[in-house]
Parts: C-alpha cells; structure tokens; sequence
C-alpha cells in the first residue's frame, strides 16, 4: 500500500532570457505546487546543458534565446531528451505552427503565462508518453 497520496511533482527547466519572466515563471510554478524548478538557463546553449544534467519532465522555452534561440535548441532538445516535454513560450504567435510540427509539444503565449502555464503544463506532463 503506498502511504504516500502526495500528487507527482513535475520536474521543469525554464530557460528564459529574459529576467522578470524568468523569475515570474519560476515563482508562479513554485507556489502551483506541482512543479520543481530544477534548473533555469539565459540562452539555449546553457538550456540543453540544463536538460542533461537534470532530466526535467518539462522545459519552459523561449524562442528568442541568445547564442541558441529557442527553434534550434528545441531540434537539439528532441534529439537529446527525447521523452522531454517541450512548453514553447513567446511573445508573438507568428511561427507557431512550425514550431508545433518541429516538435514543441504545447505553445503558450506570453501574455497567458500567468493565468494558464501551470495548468497547461500539468496537462502536458500528465499525458502518456
């Protein structure tokens, strides 16, 4: 019998360039409850580099990333986690189609981070893989 009824916390890494959305994000998972931030990155070199070492269930990734931007780290992130899922997040909806054919698994627009990521998230990670 398993004593522990504690819901499964998912694993994320968030990899923003930005610091208020970085730090928004962060703090806005944390206190959902479901999540643990394992490990946040600036550009998508430090991002795949975060996904390695941490094994997260879920990343948080923007597109405009400096040194990698965001479509060429998710190509790398499909290649090197490939049960990984990927929550594109950006500013703009122009592209997201392509994004979503390149394998990003959700894309969430930037203005509706604070009311629908944690929800949309636990969805995400809570489908079959």
């Amino acid at each position: 019998m398993n004593l522990d009824q504690s819901p499964r916390r998912w694993r994320v890494v968030v990899a923003e360039d930005d610091d208020d959305i970085r730090v928004l994000v962060r703090i806005m998972l944390e206190r959902d409850g479901r999540f643990d931030i394992v490990a946040e990155a600036t550009d998508g070199g430090g991002a795949i580099d975060a996904i390695v070492a941490n094994h997260p269930d879920v990343v948080v990734l923007d597109l405009s990333l400096p040194v990698m931007d965001g479509s060429t780290a998710l190509s790398v992130i499909k290649e090197v986690a490939p049960d990984c899922r990927v929550a594109v997040c950006s500013a703009s909806r122009d592209g997201a189609a392509e994004i979503l054919q390149s394998g990003a698994d959700v894309f969430v627009d930037k203005l509706d981070v604070p009311r629908s990521l944690a929800h949309v998230l636990d969805e995400l990670c809570a489908q079959p893989g």
